[in-house]
């Protein structure tokens, strides 16, 4: 009969009460893969090779000297778990005639099974138009795909970087689906639940260094990558940390989802519903992080048009619009802007007295010192759904003489007025807001301006008074 999940669940289980920074699956076991970075001493076109030195997802696994060649010509050898990875390498060289030390960096990515040896040859790597497959090379031993262990087995090295990349495993899941179904299984129970436990790691728990270089990290806002790095980045309820951790974090229930008696193709089945979860929030990282690395910033923006509008950073639109919206430099289109607009007009779930939200809209709106109509029509239907005893935030942003904006300044003012001495105000707000607009010591005030603004609320407000 098809093994049971039933202790696999249990460790799904404990693995969820662990922090999301934990890499559940960084921990080589006995039999882990191999990793050999060999050949260091050549002469490049930039001179003499002294040292070598690499990291891993992010941390240093050695460094060697050229000179004299180490044994056999291998320069660093690690044991390295399943799944992707990024190998940077920093290769320094003498020159010939200056003596001048150079160094220069490069970054591979791969992904790695459950066992074999990848041998990263740096000579190799140096020639003009070397290929990965030519300097990069992998032995790993795969038994055919007859039964449940060897299906499952080839799961831990499949990418899982991307949304495509869990979208191209989703084949080999429906193999290992269906060989787990059927009775009888070849290998070991041991050897199951370690390729069920690395392949849920890989997918709900990957660190993101397992996936991007360095300097691809910094180019990324903190917000997307970093947890605890960016207070603030996110609704103050919306117990968030980052975009990556957001797009793993889909475990809620997993481990009710798992009968006692579960067979491993179950197991399987529930996985791959997890992952498609992950791969539809995984997507908004990729075309975000697309705009970021050079890719061009068109498709985020064309997606965020083609769905129902959000703001809730829990879904997929909502947390696109949220990225969206925090960089309208390199998000500018004005399609999508007046999308935004016209969009939180009609969103009745939003107005001034939600700080974080409105602080987001309004930086947006008023980006680059100019508001546009549309932007300007969304504040106002914001202010108006503003409860009397609610703070207008940064609503009176938009109503700023000195924004560029094809409404009139006065226009705005006497609007803000309207809506700021109207008898649904609270009596301990009304006219709060549109006061500082009206002091002589205004940067830039328009003293005609003012002053038919002064008379228009003075009115208003006696008007309003109880």
């Amino acid at each position: 009969m098809p093994r049971t999940a039933r202790t696999f669940a249990a460790v799904i289980a404990a693995i969820l009460l662990l922090p999301a920074t934990v890499d559940a699956s960084m921990q080589a076991p006995p039999e882990a893969a191999d990793l050999a970075l060999v050949n260091p001493a050549f002469e490049s076109s930039y001179g003499k090779v002294v040292r070598v030195a690499a990291s891993l997802d992010g941390k240093s696994i050695g460094d060697c000297r050229a000179e004299p060649p180490p044994a056999k010509d291998v320069c660093i050898e690690t044991a390295i778990p399943a799944g992707p990875h990024v190998l940077e390498i920093a290769i320094t060289a003498r020159d010939g005639s200056t003596r001048e030390l150079r160094t220069f960096r490069s970054a591979e990515k791969f992904s790695a099974g459950l066992r074999g040896r990848w041998e990263f040859d740096i000579r190799g790597s140096a020639r003009l138009g070397a290929k990965q497959s030519d300097y990069f090379t992998a032995v790993e031993p795969l038994a055919p795909v007859e039964g449940c262990v060897p299906a499952v087995e080839r799961l831990p090295g499949l990418p899982s970087c991307t949304s495509a990349d869990l979208a191209e495993a989703a084949r080999q899941f429906s193999v290992a689906m269906s060989q787990c179904q059927a009775p009888g299984l070849a290998g070991t129970a041991e050897n199951l639940d370690r390729a069920l436990l690395v392949t849920f790691a890989n997918n709900l728990f990957l660190p993101i260094e397992r996936c991007y270089a360095e300097a691809e990290i910094r180019r990324l806002p903190k917000r997307m990558t970093q947890i605890g790095a960016a207070p603030g980045a996110w609704p103050p309820d919306a117990s968030m940390e980052s975009t990556w951790q957001w797009a793993r974090d889909v475990g809620d229930g997993f481990p009710q989802k798992l009968a006692d008696d579960a067979t491993s193709g179950t197991v399987l089945g529930v996985l791959q519903q997890v992952n498609r979860q992950i791969a539809a929030r995984l997507a908004v990282f990729d075309e975000i992080a697309a705009a970021y690395l050079g890719s061009g910033a068109a498709s985020a923006m064309d997606a965020a048009r083609r769905q129902p509008w959000s703001l809730d950073p829990q879904t997929p639109q909502g947390h696109r619009n949220i990225l969206l919206l925090a960089d309208p430099k390199l998000f500018g289109d004005a399609a999508y802007r007046e999308f935004a607009a016209e969009s939180v007009a009609r969103d009745k779930s939003l107005d001034c007295s939600r700080p974080w939200q409105t602080e987001l809209l309004l930086r947006n709106f008023t980006h680059g010192r100019r508001m546009s109509e549309a932007a300007w029509r969304a504040v106002v239907a914001m202010l108006e759904r503003t409860p009397g005893d609610g703070d207008y935030n940064h609503c009176d942003d938009a109503a700023d003489p000195r924004l560029e904006s094809s409404v009139p300044a006065l226009e705005r003012l006497r609007r803000l007025g309207e809506l700021d001495c109207a008898p649904a105000r609270h009596p301990s707000l009304r006219g709060r807001t549109l006061e500082p607009f009206l002091r002589s010591d205004f940067p830039d005030a328009e003293p005609t301006m003012q002053t038919a603004l002064k008379m228009e609320f003075a009115a208003c407000l006696a008007q309003a008074r109880p």
